[in-house]
């Protein structure tokens, strides 16, 4: 009798968890019928650790990666599928269309001939021979991929030179000196006018070229000597296999200051990635470069950087939490610029929530010490800083490409030279456009 209760028991759970699933895969067939794939790409991740493997739920997980702008996730998931139902001819042609998006257009031929080759249905058929025909136009085009944005970003500034707001400072030479309030900090309304296009040009299914053009412009109401332009351009070489990335981005930015030649920054970059699984990602990154300073050179430094930086996305929670090291060196060019050189290192942690749909609401915390290389000749001090940052997001996706954000930051920089140490908030509304 005893044996029977336990043997009841256990068929009941089976059969209550077998039930869930099925719901489960309804439930995230149902938000993607209703033309809500993130929050049934959100409900899958959600329930990976638990149904993976199982083919009706990776179908619908596999489904809702792929509506969801996830690809990557789509292939792994419908693998599975294929691997215990080789027979499964949508999940085929849905893992076909997975490698499509991702750009390995071998890999999605191979399995679009498959499903050609079993004599699908008309529409299904039409529907192949479509996708094959685009795969031959990209080949031949040359298989260059155009993305890019546009956006508009109006806001306030509490600080917008980075200024202290103490109305004297202490020289040692002079003694207590006023500031005027140009040299203060002064609050003011912008607007930002933000674009970027990228262009990626495979060369195979592990290695591409590319280019990005960056432009950023902020226009002050009032206080106009501090607006501020640049125009960033990177190209480099990139590689990829099923787990690891990397890139060699060569870099070259210009800023201008009230429309004035400000700053020239030159470098060469290494960028890394793996995925150790579907819910962690490690990075490491590193920088040789330059600045220079057109109109006063004993600020010119050459730089270092280099760091790392782990991304985890949480089973149990659609929550994706990041964090980053980093140490970096910039050694002045001239003996005279020393004062102007300095070590620093920083810590970032970030956080951003998808468990509502088309909304995405994100922070982050960043720290940094900065330790100058020389005596300060005017305060007669080494410069010493602490900069501190809080920033608070949240972005809104009302259509596919259209993007809402509205962000606030503040800023405590502590530094043991007053000029230096300030105070600084910001918030902004922005409005983005993306096209590919």
């Amino acid at each position: 009798m005893y044996r029977r209760s336990i043997g009841i028991i256990l068929l009941s759970v089976w059969l209550a968890q077998a039930a869930y699933a099925g719901t489960l895969d309804a439930e995230i067939q149902r938000l993607l019928q209703l033309g809500q794939p993130q929050a049934a790409w959100t409900l899958a991740q959600q329930n990976l650790p638990e149904h993976a493997g199982e083919p009706a739920f990776d179908f619908a997980a596999g489904l809702a990666a792929l509506e969801a702008g996830q690809p990557q996730h789509a292939v792994m998931a419908l693998e599975r599928v294929l691997l215990v139902q080789p027979s499964f001819h949508r999940a085929r042609l849905e893992l076909a269309r997975a490698y499509y998006q991702l750009g390995d257009y071998a890999a999605a031929r191979r399995e679009f001939q498959t499903v050609e080759a079993i004599g699908p249905p008309p529409n299904v058929r039409r529907r192949v021979e479509s996708f094959l025909a685009e795969i031959q136009r990209r080949e031949e085009d040359g298989r260059t991929q155009v993305t890019g944005y546009v956006e508009l970003r109006p806001g306030w500034d509490s600080n917008v030179s980075s200024a202290t707001a103490d109305s004297t400072v202490d020289i040692p030479a002079l003694g207590v000196v006023g500031l005027s309030a140009d040299s203060r900090a002064r609050s003011d309304r912008f607007l930002d006018k933000n674009a970027g296009v990228t262009l990626v040009r495979p060369l195979d299914k592990r290695r591409a070229v590319f280019a990005d053009v960056a432009y950023r412009d902020r226009e002050n109401v009032e206080t106009q000597a501090y607006d501020t332009r640049s125009i960033g351009l990177s190209a480099g070489m990139a590689w990829a296999n099923e787990a690891d990335r990397i890139r060699l981005p060569v870099q070259y930015q210009v800023l201008y200051l009230a429309n004035q030649e400000y700053r020239r920054l030159a470098a060469l970059g290494v960028e890394w990635s793996r995925d150790l699984d579907p819910r962690n990602q490690v990075l490491a990154f590193g920088q040789l470069g330059t600045i220079r300073y057109p109109d006063d050179a004993t600020r010119d430094v050459d730089s270092l950087l280099g760091g790392g930086a782990w991304n985890h996305r949480y089973a149990e929670l659609p929550l994706l939490v990041s964090t980053s090291a980093y140490l970096g060196d910039e050694a002045a060019r001239e003996s005279a610029g020393d004062p102007n050189g300095r070590t620093y290192y920083g810590v970032r942690l970030g956080a951003q929530w998808s468990g509502i749909p088309a909304h995405t609401p994100y922070a982050s915390l960043s720290w940094q010490h900065s330790g100058y290389d020389a005596v300060n000749p005017v305060f007669v001090r080494t410069r010493d800083e602490d900069f501190a940052e809080l920033r608070l997001g949240w972005d809104w996706q009302p259509q596919q490409r259209w993007n809402v954000t509205a962000e606030a930051s503040f800023v405590d920089n502590g530094a043991n030279i007053a000029l230096y140490d300030y105070t600084r908030q910001q918030y902004a509304v922005g409005v983005r456009y993306q096209f590919d």
